[in-house]
């Protein structure tokens, strides 16, 4: 396997192999979020492993089965202990067989069941398997998505780190950031011969490599462009480039939902009500649009943002989606009908607060539906002062260029007369034949009748 733009990580990884396969032990910690590529630079660990002829085990934790004790463990090490002399099992001890089926002799006792002094044999067991196998060949333990895994599996893995086995082997681990077990990520990055990897999205000229099959140069910028970086989303996106109808793939729509379901109803809520509310969102906005007390939004964006779906924008109460094909996928998944309900309600308190009407051009037969034309004040600015107003629209696959009455936009930057704005346009969905804005200046019109869906965050002032 091949991976692009992750030079410094698998040269660290093959340090790490060498040094093992010399005799030491290492810990290689790599954290990201969703999409990083975590999984593809285990795999690529893993293929180096066995090539400098370590025995290479390996398990990834699964969301169903965070109630099953040990369940990483029996993935990563059940098979291979079938496959051993019974003597060889017989000399860790009986407590290997409260853990691993394949070790258990037809006694399988429930290791959930039993108390904390116990659960330190089990582990101490299994540390002896790692130290019995590593003994005749160095180890390559490889465990992914170690976020979902369950308690034992995660104290097995504390266990391991702060008691390192004592033979040759190698401890590779991944999880995600934004809300992982801390214990085990300070763990993992202490002491010698431990290293903590995380993985940044990938630069332009590295993404452009990943999409380089495209045909088109237009096409592969675009993907790159709306990807920002991400492996899984520049995969994904490259895919459906030349099939898809503007909705995202089922990939990310289904990741991010998992994502979502997650979450306990208000913080589901919440995001539902930044999706409406725009990328960055101010956080009164997303609330009114989620139909929720504005009052007791404090926790739920304390989830958000544990689960690292959103994130401070820098600025007094404003909140950015993690990325913004996340708000996306949480957008198109509410029900349209809701939608309607939710920007209704954002409208009225931006209203409120005296932000500049608007008016929408003619629709008719376009098929178009308007995602968000709330002409939200900057945040920190006067409202309805005719300044730096806020415009969010959808777009469409159909179109191929931005053009004000009168101006052909090229470069993506324009001046629409007497109002200096920003037009995000975020979502490709149908044909929006004009926006008329109405200022203290006048009217103008904005013509998307032939605009590219793929220009993200374009800025008009």
């Amino acid at each position: 396997m091949e991976l692009v733009g992750r030079e410094r990580q698998l040269a660290a990884v093959e340090r790490a192999v060498e040094d093992v396969r010399g005799g030491a032990s290492r810990v290689i910690a790599v954290v990201g979020e969703p999409g990083i590529g975590k999984t593809a630079l285990l795999e690529a660990t893993a293929e180096r492993a066995r090539a400098a002829g370590l025995l290479t085990l390996e398990g990834r934790a699964a969301e169903h089965e965070r109630e099953v004790p040990f369940a990483v463990a029996v993935a990563a090490l059940d098979d291979h202990v079938a496959t051993l002399h019974p003597r060889r099992i017989e000399a860790i001890g009986p407590a290997l067989g409260a853990v691993l089926p394949a070790a258990a002799n037809g006694e399988l006792r429930p290791a959930a069941a039993v108390a904390a002094p116990e659960r330190f044999l089990y582990n101490r067991a299994l540390r002896a398997l790692i130290e019995l196998l590593a003994r005749q060949r160095p180890v390559a333990l490889l465990l992914d998505d170690l976020h979902w895994a369950d308690d034992a599996s995660l104290e097995l893995v504390l266990h391991l780190l702060r008691r390192r086995p004592r033979a040759p082997h190698l401890l590779a681990l991944a999880l995600r950031s934004g809300k992982p077990p801390g214990r085990l990520l300070q763990a993992a990055g202490a002491g010698p011969g431990a290293e903590l990897v995380a993985l940044e999205p990938l630069g332009h000229d590295a993404s452009l490599a990943m999409v380089g099959g495209l045909p088109d140069a237009a096409l592969r910028e675009r993907v790159v462009r709306e990807a920002r970086g991400n492996p899984l989303f520049l995969e994904q996106l490259a895919r459906f480039a030349q099939l898809s109808d503007g909705t995202l793939p089922p990939c990310l729509l289904a990741g991010v939902a998992l994502e979502v379901g997650a979450l306990p109803d208000a913080a589901r809520a919440l995001i539902e009500g930044a999706a409406v509310a725009g990328d960055p969102f101010d956080l009164e906005l997303a609330a009114v649009a989620a139909a929720l007390d504005c009052s007791a939004v404090a926790e739920p964006l304390d989830e958000l943002v544990a689960a690292d779906l959103v994130r401070p924008a820098g600025h007094g109460r404003a909140f950015a989606f993690r990325h913004p094909l996340v708000r996306r996928a949480v957008y198109d998944a509410a029900p349209p009908a809701w939608r309607l309900a939710a920007h209704e309600r954002e409208i009225g308190t931006l209203a409120g607060r005296g932000a500049d009407t608007f008016a929408i051009g003619d629709l008719s037969g376009t098929g178009a539906e308007l995602v968000d034309v709330s002409l939200a004040p900057g945040f920190g600015s006067p409202a309805g002062d005719g300044q730096a107003d806020r415009v969010t629209v959808h777009g469409s696959d159909k179109r191929d260029a931005m053009a004000l009455t009168g101006k052909v936009v090229v470069s993506g930057t324009a001046t629409l007369t007497g109002l200096p704005a920003t037009v995000n346009v975020s979502h490709a969905e149908g044909a929006l034949d004009a926006l008329a804005i109405d200022t203290r200046a006048g009217d103008d019109t904005l013509d998307t009748s032939a605009f590219d869906p793929a220009t993200i965050g374009l800025e008009v002032d």
